[in-house]
């Protein structure tokens, strides 16, 4: 085989089960008590704030920013500025990760940072709200909750009775925790990267990763995608865009070692790997929550049970003892984010927990043995959903509001309003 044409042979043999729906179709009410609408038609129709726990104390080594982002990932809007500030993209502190195709307000931190710095600070997609100092980085723990303002237009009928009583509903029960697309990327095939790089299968990811064409691939982009796939390395890596940065790593390496296909996926900056990892991690917890989609609300022996007021687990004995801080939402049954140190259910629930791997032809090992370690933990099932409001507005549309925890996708309490899975071709978080 010539040095560049091993990938013409390359054709990945996925698991049945890893290439089914996203998200399953699976929603609490029928079609008449949902209705029907277009999501977001203009870029004002869905917007975000994050609300710490705490206010910056105004001293200390950590810089803290408050910024506006329209149209940017949250990874671009922080590779803006550690373009801007000669910083690597690591020393950043994040709070959340919000999507592309909206306008959020979100903080993160920067530890020793001289504030001057960016006092000639422009960008036409990103403004700088307020600048404050703190003695500890921000973190995902400091989100309180984040605030959504989502338009939604051309609905039908009753769609504001109906969106309150839905809503009201949830305001009880909580939402169904599931991951949106959104959360899959763009191509929507994060979760095949992540198992590819799990499992250790180099040129799957690479053939992935450079074959997968996108909604919002250019002509030219698409023409790099054929070179690529004909490991033509120089001249696809010349059509890429810088924005494709994962693309053009893998190109990179391939150029100099094109045999090399395990260092190929070494090159790729770790915050998108990340993302690939978490794919899969999101993919294994949606189809955990098929199996609970009528019981997300409800512990059984055996149960991993998440304390809403401190994030902390702890595995359920007797449910009926754990019934009343169930009921007033202290804690709630949670599932599988699979990893490194992962603290597992018992009894009925490992089963079926041992299941959802079981179908995904991956074991324990192959995370303890991951070149990628990515540390487990337990996702909540169901999350709060506060400070809800629907109206319509002055043109006839809905407005809606709520406030969902770190992590929550709004995305799904809209699909529930709805009742279908929602597509917006080219975004994602």
């Amino acid at each position: 085989m010539s040095p560049i044409s091993w990938i013409t042979d390359v054709k990945p043999e996925w698991p049945k089960t890893i290439c089914e729906s996203l998200r399953p179709e699976l929603f609490l009410f029928d079609e008449e008590a949902t209705f029907s609408g277009n999501f977001k038609q203009q870029l004002t129709d869905f917007q975000s704030s994050e609300q710490l726990e705490r206010a910056a104390g105004g001293t200390g080594p950590n810089t803290c920013l408050r910024v506006q982002k329209q149209e940017l990932t949250t990874v671009e809007l922080i590779r803006i500025f550690a373009d801007y500030l000669d910083r690597a993209v690591e020393d950043f502190c994040v709070v959340d990760y919000k999507g592309k195709r909206s306008i959020d307000i979100q903080w993160f931190s920067l530890e020793h940072l001289d504030p001057r710095a960016l006092e000639k600070f422009q960008h036409e997609q990103v403004q700088v709200i307020r600048i404050t100092r703190d003695e500890e980085r921000l973190g995902p723990d400091d989100l309180r909750v984040n605030r959504f303002e989502i338009i939604l237009r051309n609905i039908t009928e009753d769609a504001e009775a109906k969106a309150r009583r839905i809503l009201g509903t949830f305001s009880q029960r909580g939402i169904p925790n599931w991951f949106s697309g959104l959360n899959f990327g763009a191509r929507r095939n994060r979760h095949l990267l992540g198992w590819a790089l799990v499992k250790r299968k180099w040129d799957w990811f690479i053939k992935e990763l450079l074959s997968c064409v996108g909604p919002t691939d250019t002509a030219e982009v698409r023409e790099a995608r054929k070179l690529a796939c004909q490991g033509s390395w120089a001249e696809a890596l010349e059509l890429f865009p810088a924005d494709y940065v994962s693309e053009r790593a893998v190109l990179e390496s391939l150029k100099r070692y094109p045999e090399n296909r395990e260092r190929a996926t070494a090159v790729i900056p770790e915050e998108y790997r990340n993302f690939q990892m978490h794919g899969l991690q999101a993919y294994a917890f949606n189809r955990f929550l098929e199996k609970r989609a009528t019981s997300f609300d409800k512990l059984f022996e055996g149960d991993v049970a998440f304390m809403h007021n401190s994030s902390g687990c702890f595995p359920v004995g007797d449910p009926r003892d754990e019934q009343p801080r169930l009921q007033r939402f202290a804690i709630s049954p949670t599932g599988p984010m699979f990893g490194e140190k992962f603290l597992g259910a018992s009894g009925e629930i490992e089963q079926v927990e041992d299941a959802v791997l079981a179908e995904l032809e991956i074991d324990y090992e192959d995370f303890h043995h991951s070149r990628y370690p990515v540390p487990g933990r337990r996702r909540p099932l169901r999350a709060p959903l506060t400070q809800i409001r629907a109206q319509m507005i002055d043109d006839g549309d809905l407005e809606l509001g709520f406030c969902l925890p770190q992590g929550s996708d709004p995305v799904v309490v809209l699909e529930e309003l709805m009742g279908k899975t929602l597509h917006y071709p080219g975004d994602e978080i």
